[in-house]
């Protein structure tokens, strides 16, 4: 079952039980199952990195650099890319390219998001 058909279901026995609240036929039992809130707990956590942009970069050429919610990211180009996070060196294989450069930042950065998210 995927994320977006765990939310679904879950939605659907939300919607159920409303309805069962509203016209006053009480379901003697919870209205929730434990499992069914942490699996649509998990999915919504899960669907941030599927939905998660990619870095947007600025500055020029030579010195680009992305802001994040978690700090900025750094590169600087002069033949041979140096990527650092918050000033700290983030090491890349020898010879990476500017495009392979900002992949490796992205990939960290969603590192940290998924670190955050307990993912």
């Amino acid at each position: 079952m995927t994320q977006k058909d765990l939310a679904e279901e879950f939605l659907t026995k939300a919607r159920e039980n409303a309805m069962n609240f509203k016209d006053i036929n009480f379901f003697n039992g919870p209205f929730f199952q434990e499992n069914d809130i942490k699996a649509a707990f998990n999915a919504g956590r899960k669907s941030v990195m599927d939905s998660l942009p990619e870095m947007e970069w600025k500055g020029i050429e030579y010195f680009q650099y992305a802001d994040t919610y978690f700090g900025r990211y750094n590169i600087d180009d002069f033949g041979i890319c140096l990527l650092r996070f918050n000033g700290k060196e983030i090491p890349l294989p020898p010879g990476s390219s500017l495009e392979e450069t900002k992949q490796a930042a992205n990939e960290h950065y969603k590192k940290q998001i998924k670190q955050v998210l307990g993912l």
